[in-house]
């Protein structure tokens, strides 16, 4: 029994050998039960101890390469934000960045407020000058009402049988007409096509309300209203009185109102009336000009088909023609022309000539007709439809509020803007300073503090470059050659310093120098920063690549080290189960040795 015993315990200790040795796992089997070892602990230290002294070179030298990477990249954005000011917001190195003025109002009448009167905006197009101005009427918007409705939530065919409705074209935008709509309904049709025209009601009682029409520019020229079909909508709004007249005079000629084409389409007048005003109901009708009649249906006329339609058979000494205008703007305009014809001229059949802007019914209600502001400028008569002149001073808006009233005109003075130069000057100078003092800390040694680009040539060659700028001479002027003489120089921490009264000075002596020299540095620096900064080929862009591509090889170098040392973690962890496989089977063998001594020595 003994023996059967021993064969059995001795096959079961084989087994579990074979078990323990075969295993391929990250971790232990046995995690040290046998043994009391912590071999996973073991392993941990072991292959960490290992990578800290083979990876530490790779990764300080990885440490060095993000931080000169970091170093660069902020250098990259200051140096960035130092071209974009140059070239771009301020425009240092150009004309553009010098047109700098201000304006100043004075009358030689105590007893005149000059804010009053007007204010003015003064843009970079304009210069310095003097001028005296009168203004003699300001610029009026149109503005008219309707007769009286009983009521603003009633049909309004209801308050009068006879209103049918019909198709309303304010300032070129078709508004269709309901006769069941209220007058509140047709103030809010007008208001939803934003035509610059603005329908409002007065309610001067429960039984009294008044629809009221308004231009939102000032202006002789007004407002545009037409029937937009063969109703007569206008007249039974009472709007209008059902009397026409020209809407559009020049001498013996007659005029359409403006047409504007959209940025989307083409611009030629070729685009038919009833799409250009969106009209749901276009109509045709008989029109005659002096002794000549001509059926125009708007579904499918264009300005340039009427006028070639009535040139092809002309009326007496009339001649149409499509006249184009285009503005400062690049916006082109259209209108029908009709030389040598006056109202007498013109028979209208279903609103058609209406339509087409070149008859208006008359205003039967005007509260304040459209009126162009006037004024003069050192003597010279001027004009504008709005009272934010524009054309009188080239770069200067003169925003009227009020007449001279007294003989005396305001004196507006367009002065250089040297305080606001200045002050642009000073953020600009200070961030070239910032760069620099950058530089000289990355240039200082200390012990505590570790410098990425300490000693690297590329600052040295900024610095230089921003030295060579600052130094340079602009010959062609005549008083101030260099900044130095104009009060910017170096100060003796190596910033830029800027000598704001010597500055002034210069500038009043000599503006033309200073601008100069500040150009011509602006240019020179610009340049010479753009070197380093262009994204394409700027050098800092080649520094920066080449250490990514140092930080890349390093680490997929670290990466493979990691593999290598994990596969020796493995390999250890290997031979430790089976180390501890083996001290349990040598444990397991002494045990039965043990039992057996024991049991053989009860048998004797």
């Amino acid at each position: 029994m003994a023996d059967t015993t021993a064969i059995s315990s001795d096959t079961s200790v084989a087994t579990t050998t074979t078990s323990s040795t075969t295993s391929t796992s990250k971790t232990f089997q046995n995690a040290g039960l046998t043994s009391g070892i912590d071999w996973e602990t073991l392993v941990e230290k072991t292959i960490a101890a290992k990578k800290a002294a083979n990876e530490a070179p790779y990764t300080r030298s990885k440490t060095d390469y993000q931080n000169k990477l970091t170093a660069w990249q902020s250098f990259n954005t200051s140096l960035s934000a130092l071209t974009t000011l140059i070239n771009d917001t301020d425009k240092f190195n150009s004309d553009d960045g010098y047109k700098l003025f201000y304006s100043s109002l004075y009358c030689a009448d105590s007893e005149v407020k000059t804010a009053d009167i007007m204010n003015v905006s003064v843009d970079e197009a304009a210069g310095p000058g003097t001028y005296s101005v009168e203004v003699s009427a300001l610029a009026k918007a149109e503005k008219i009402n309707s007769d009286v409705f009983t009521s603003k939530n009633t049909a309004l065919n209801v308050l009068n049988p006879g209103f049918t409705g019909g198709s309303l074209v304010v300032n070129n935008k078709a508004v269709s007409i309901l006769a069941t709509d209220t007058l509140a309904g047709v103030m809010t049709k007008i208001n939803s096509v934003g035509s610059g025209i603005t329908a409002a009601i007065i309610g001067v009682s429960d039984t009294e309300y008044r629809l009221t029409l308004q231009s939102d520019a000032e202006g002789a020229e007004g407002m545009s209203l037409k029937n937009g079909n063969d109703s007569t909508v206008l007249e039974q709004l009472t709007i209008h009185t059902g009397t026409e007249q020209l809407a559009h005079a020049s001498g013996s000629d007659v005029l359409s109102d403006t047409y504007r084409y959209s940025e989307d389409e083409d611009t030629t007048p070729d685009k038919t009336i009833s799409a250009l005003l969106g009209l749901t109901d276009p109509q045709s009708g008989l029109v005659t000009i002096k002794d000549k009649s001509y059926t125009i249906d708007l579904s499918t006329a264009t300005l340039n088909s009427i006028a070639a339609a009535i040139n092809l058979d002309p009326p007496a000494g009339t001649v149409a023609s499509v006249v184009s205008v285009t503005d400062d703007d690049y916006v082109t305009t259209y209108k029908l022309k009709l030389t040598n014809v006056g109202l007498s001229d013109l028979t209208d059949q279903n609103n058609v000539l209406e339509t087409l802007g070149i008859l208006e019914g008359i205003r039967k209600n005007t509260i304040t007709a459209g009126q162009n502001a006037s004024l003069t400028v050192d003597g010279f008569s001027i004009t504008s439809s709005s009272n934010a002149v524009t054309s009188a001073i080239e770069g200067v808006t003169l925003n009227l509020a009020s007449t001279t009233a007294t003989a005396t005109p305001i004196q507006v003075k367009i002065l250089a803007d040297n305080d606001t130069l200045i002050d642009k000057l000073t953020t600009y100078l200070g961030g070239i300073s910032d760069i620099l003092t950058a530089i000289k800390q990355q240039n200082t040694y200390s012990a505590t503090d570790s410098k990425a680009l300490l000693g690297d040539v590329n600052l040295s060659s900024i610095k230089n470059s921003i030295t060579d700028a600052l130094f340079a001479e602009t010959s062609s002027n005549t008083l101030y050659k260099t900044l130095s003489s104009a009060g910017i120089s170096f100060a003796s921490d190596g910033t830029i310093s800027m000598d704001t009264d010597a500055l002034k000075k210069a500038l009043l002596n000599n503006r033309t120098d200073i601008v100069n020299l500040l150009k011509n540095f602006g240019t020179s620096l610009y340049d010479k920063m753009n070197v380093y900064v262009d994204p394409y080929t700027g050098t800092l862009k080649d520094i920066t690549e080449t250490i990514q591509n140092e930080i890349t090889s390093l680490n997929t170098r670290l990466a493979e080290m990691d593999e290598r040392f994990e596969r020796q973690a493995d390999l250890m962890r290997k031979r430790y189960n089976a180390l501890e496989s083996l001290i349990s089977q040598s444990n397991t063998i002494k045990t039965f040795l043990t039992n057996t001594s024991d049991a053989r020595k009860q048998t004797w």
